[in-house]
């Protein structure tokens, strides 16, 4: 026991050390001396903080045998442990003492922490933001990916993208991941896709895609989706605009040729002749154009 890296300890019902391991002084910054003379209680803080034997052991085994509690060391630091515990009974039944394992989850809480920070900015983000592992299952979406596409998060997690995407938009970011991955200096791409909503809507968007980083080669991917919908129907409406301008300018040309023709056959007939009635003919095609 004294070789774990958990803090193993036995308790009286009111609390008083009968046992620990090792790990116990080490964590705490006491000696064996201090710890022998030191009610359990004593070291705890937040909800456990002077709660008494009863209640703990009550929550025990409310618990199924686990809770969090804040252990304050010798120097005034406060560790958050996970306590595993159950009651040591005698003969005659009768509880005894309170036994546990206690495991420090600093490491633990600090990556819950920052987990929840990088959720509050991809939520923050505003633009639709999901991953993917390495299979193209969805891993996580945010609420505006949720509100563009009409899924909740419990109808798209574990699912194969392609819920998503179009197949031809599916190989297009396949191809886009063989590329980034056969590049050493380039982790990231963009490709234009439809988004496929649970009602069946095609919405044009533009997937800033990025490789996620890993132990293996591939470790899957990252995307933040844009709607592009405004842009592509800007860029529809421009084309349909350079079509009307060439067939006006089409049908312009075509009306203004002939008025030209008499304008150039005039003038040279004018300067071989010197008729002036000629430039009548002239100032009428002008007018005409």
């Amino acid at each position: 026991l004294d070789t774990l890296d958990d803090v193993i300890c036995v308790a009286t019902l009111d609390g008083d050390l009968v046992r620990w391991n090792d790990r116990l002084p080490e964590v705490t910054g006491y000696d064996e001396s201090e710890l022998a003379g030191t009610n359990v209680f004593e070291l705890l803080r937040g909800d456990y903080d002077g709660v008494g034997a009863e209640v703990v052991r009550e929550r025990i085994e409310s618990r199924h045998g686990g809770l969090e509690v804040q252990v304050e060391t010798a120097d005034g630091e406060t560790i958050p442990f996970e306590f595993r515990g159950s009651t040591l009974t005698a003969e005659d039944g009768g509880v005894t003492r309170i036994a546990g394992v206690a495991r420090d989850v600093t490491d633990q809480r600090e990556r819950e922490r920052e987990l929840a920070q990088y959720r509050t900015i991809i939520e923050a983000v505003g633009d639709p933001v999901y991953t993917l592992d390495s299979a193209g299952r969805i891993t996580l979406v945010n609420e505006a990916l949720e509100a563009i596409t009409g899924y909740d998060e419990s109808e798209l997690l574990g699912e194969h993208v392609s819920i998503l995407m179009r197949d031809e938009d599916v190989t297009t970011a396949q191809r886009l991941i063989e590329t980034l991955l056969k590049s050493d200096d380039r982790q990231n791409g963009t490709f234009e896709m439809e988004a496929v909503t649970n009602d069946g809507e095609h919405i044009p968007c533009e997937d800033h895609m990025a490789l996620l980083p890993g132990p293996a080669e591939f470790n899957g991917t990252a995307g933040v989706v844009r709607d592009i919908s405004e842009r592509t129907e800007r860029e529809e409406t421009l084309r349909r605009q350079n079509e009307q301008l060439d067939q006006f300018a089409s049908v312009v040309s075509h009306d203004l040729r002939n008025p030209l023709n008499v304008i150039v056959g005039r003038l040279e007939i004018a300067r071989t002749t010197g008729d002036e009635k000629h430039f009548d003919a002239i100032e009428r095609a002008a007018h005409r154009m």
